[in-house]
């Protein structure tokens, strides 16, 4: 389990040695890249886009439309290489959904929106690495989803703050300050999670829009 103070110190205590703060810097242009990435899908393919953020974790779009939201035409400025985490893009797409559906509308209200339904992936049943792999991220996946939505729960108008704020600026670690004191008490009892501010962030992010598209599933 993770102690809250532990949480805390890893969200909100700010690195103290140069190479760490050489790889928060090289850490938050890969999320700039990211975001530049999603920005250019979210705009070629906005249907597609939102419904990839909507598909519930573990789930897969068809092939066709997958290859679409993954924006080949976006990788351009990439030269074609760009190496991310599901869960990474899902969230990068999610901010930008968030930015251009939402301008100029306030905070969520939780109490009017469904729970969202999180389905825990079935163990796999051969004795395969690369499925034991996906397994246990997808796990992951799903019990990051339940910290984010808990979190949006507890403080709507704190997590619409902190989307607001550009990835790795200034204003982004108060905004994490603020929603510090909502934070421990949504880790689930007995489970170990693996948190920085970026993962945090993504978990915030997709659950923030999942919550305001009405999603349940």
């Amino acid at each position: 389990m993770i102690a809250a103070f532990a949480l805390a110190a890893t969200l909100l205590t700010a690195a103290p040695a140069d190479a760490a703060k050489e790889k928060a810097e090289a850490e938050a242009m890969g999320r700039k890249v990211l975001a530049d990435y999603a920005e250019c899908v979210v705009q070629a393919q906005p249907s597609l886009a939102r419904k990839y953020v909507l598909t519930p974790v573990g789930e897969r779009m068809p092939e066709d439309e997958f290859r679409k939201v993954m924006g080949p035409r976006c990788l351009g400025f990439l030269r074609g290489k760009l190496r991310m985490r599901y869960q990474q893009y899902r969230a990068a797409l999610a901010e930008r959904l968030i930015t251009v559906e939402l301008k100029g509308q306030g905070p969520i209200d939780p109490a009017a929106k469904p729970a969202l339904i999180w389905t825990e992936p079935k163990a796999p049943t051969e004795d395969d690495e690369k499925a034991r792999e996906g397994y246990s991220m997808t796990v992951a996946e799903m019990y990051m989803g339940k910290l984010g939505e808990c979190i949006v729960r507890a403080n709507p108008a704190g997590t619409r703050a902190l989307l607001a704020t550009k990835i790795g600026d200034a204003a982004e670690l108060p905004a994490f300050r603020a929603l510090s004191p909502a934070i421990p008490a949504c880790v689930p009892k007995g489970e170990t999670l693996k948190l920085n501010r970026a993962t945090l962030r993504e978990a915030i992010a997709i659950s923030y829009y999942r919550l305001a598209a009405g999603a349940t599933s």
